[in-house]
């Protein structure tokens, strides 16, 4: 299965639907939500922030429509512009659920998109470009410029996170000389993966002289775009790739806002504007969590949920109120402590 996901900008759900049919014709189921608030998508734009989540509750909806016909252990996503944001982050906030994640110049980190400096030169009304209209669309639903909400962009900074996910595979496709998203913001996603010794991230960048080039727009307009598919197809389609990524027992992740894998989900309050670090460790009978506070305030609350097989069967430690439902045991605290749960 493959999620595919349209630029930010209203209108761009038509340049998505065209692409469907053709991507469906190379073996692929294929499935294209709206981004919330957008193109008669319900809900309230956030920029990258809760409406992430919708991704996977798509995907979970196609699981249950329409299983027969997917491979569900084979989910991958594939993003343009705002798009591709919303891929990558698919891919560090739930690391061990797609197996392919697809960026077309994403602005992975906007808070240190140009059109801030622009925005702040010009006047009010002045020079209302292409650059400084979507900068006012990003402030509007963050909730300001990066000056003014930093917790707020570094909840939706790839970078910060991508090491949650060794697992998957990234395919990153950049023009060094595009005029809205500046290549480094792929970059700066190559040389992170670099750093951490990953071979997971693949960096396609495009220049002037190539034959070929990864311009800013969606295949239908820039029918280069779809020879970059070539690259990644095989991936996706792969029929001997059939497991999903796993989480080591123990280990560390960056929480941007919320995160879920198959054994645990953290919601760092509402999920828009707090950062954690949280050290894990799942055994057999003992599963630890340890949180240490990275951007966000102080008082953010943590709210934990675990999966066990029985739920009852488990205590907190240190004592503090549980809810149990469904499989799941959920526990609030504070964002710098430590919680275990104990097998009885």
């Amino acid at each position: 299965m493959l999620v595919v996901l349209a630029g930010g900008v209203p209108g761009s759900r038509k340049p998505a639907e065209e692409e469907i049919e053709r991507l469906a014709r190379r073996g692929l189921f294929v499935v294209a939500p709206s981004l919330r608030g957008r193109d008669g998508s319900q809900g309230e734009c956030d920029c990258t922030g809760r409406e992430v989540y919708d991704v996977l509750d798509a995907v979970e909806h196609v699981k249950a429509k329409f299983g027969e016909f997917v491979n569900t252990n084979a989910v991958s996503v594939l993003g343009y512009s705002a798009g591709g944001v919303v891929a990558l982050l698919a891919g560090v906030r739930f690391p061990d659920y797609f197996r392919t994640l697809v960026s077309y110049f994403a602005p992975q980190d906007r808070g240190a998109m140009p059109y801030w400096e622009l925005l702040r030169r010009k006047p009010k009304g002045e020079g209302e470009d292409r650059a400084m209209r979507i900068a006012k669309m990003v402030a509007k639903h963050v909730g300001g410029a990066p000056d003014k909400a930093p917790d707020a962009y570094a909840a939706r900074r790839v970078v910060t996170a991508l090491g949650n996910n060794p697992f998957s595979r990234f395919f990153l496709f950049h023009d060094k000389e595009d005029p809205l998203v500046p290549c480094a913001q792929s970059e700066a996603l190559a040389k992170a993966a670099a750093e951490l010794g990953t071979r997971n991230v693949t960096l396609h960048v495009s220049w002037p002289e190539d034959g070929r080039r990864w311009q800013h727009g969606h295949p239908n307009n820039i029918p280069d775009l779809r020879a970059a598919e070539d690259k990644f197809i095989g991936f996706i389609t792969n029929p001997n790739a059939t497991q999903p990524p796993s989480l080591p027992a123990t280990g560390k992740l960056i929480v941007l806002g919320y995160l879920r894998t198959k054994q645990f989900e953290v919601w760092l309050g509402d999920g828009r504007v707090a950062v954690a670090e949280m050290e894990y460790s799942l055994g057999p009978d003992r599963m630890e969590f340890r949180f240490h506070r990275l951007a966000g305030a102080t008082d953010t609350p943590v709210v934990l949920s675990v999966s066990t097989e029985h739920a009852e069967a488990w205590d907190v430690k240190p004592s503090c109120p549980v809810r149990r439902r469904d499989g799941m045991a959920t526990v609030s605290i504070g964002i710098q402590e430590v919680v275990a749960f104990v097998k009885t």
